[in-house]
């Protein structure tokens, strides 16, 4: 809806919301894996462990997206990259949670990790869509599972976002 209400509702400045930067992302990806991977793949046919065997076989099947998707998916990256510029200009840092919950257990079954890895795939989709630098680090611990923090900053400051991790780092241990 455009409010701005935090609600998701819709595009704010052309920016999509939130939830459909996956899409995006997930189009693109296809796409691009494919693109630069696929000749190989063919070629050498390797062994691929669980997961990684079905998203390279997404992208066999997923490579030759329709332009319309493709072309909506661009849009979207140079809206959102352009959104993410604009909230990082004069030296901003975006903190969300590195993970959408503590990490899971030694064990936890093949369909739990690929769901985590979903859900955690959302959190990093900004810096990657948008090029931006994009550090974790640890911060606390939760059922004695790690938890952390990442930080995303303006393109060209990878190196100030470093020294900021590093000192919060050293702060937090």
């Amino acid at each position: 809806d455009g409010s701005g209400d935090g609600s998701g509702g819709g595009a704010i400045d052309g920016v999509p919301p939130f939830e459909a930067w996956w899409d995006s992302f997930r189009t693109l990806q296809t796409r691009e894996v494919w693109l630069e991977h696929g000749a190989w793949i063919e070629e050498t046919d390797p062994s691929f462990g669980p997961g990684v065997a079905e998203r390279f076989a997404a992208a066999e099947a997923g490579g030759g997206a329709a332009t319309d998707a493709i072309a909506a998916a661009n849009a979207a990256r140079d809206a959102i990259t352009r959104r993410l510029n604009a909230m990082l200009e004069g030296g901003g840092v975006i903190v969300l949670p590195s993970a959408p919950s503590p990490a899971l257990k030694t064990g936890a079954s093949a369909e739990a990790t690929e769901a985590f890895r979903a859900r955690q795939l959302r959190l990093t989709t900004a810096a990657g869509m948008a090029g931006l630098p994009q550090v974790s680090i640890p911060a606390a611990t939760a059922d004695g599972a790690p938890v952390g923090l990442s930080f995303i900053a303006a393109r060209g400051r990878d190196e100030e976002l470093l020294a900021l991790t590093v000192s919060l780092e050293r702060a937090l241990f």
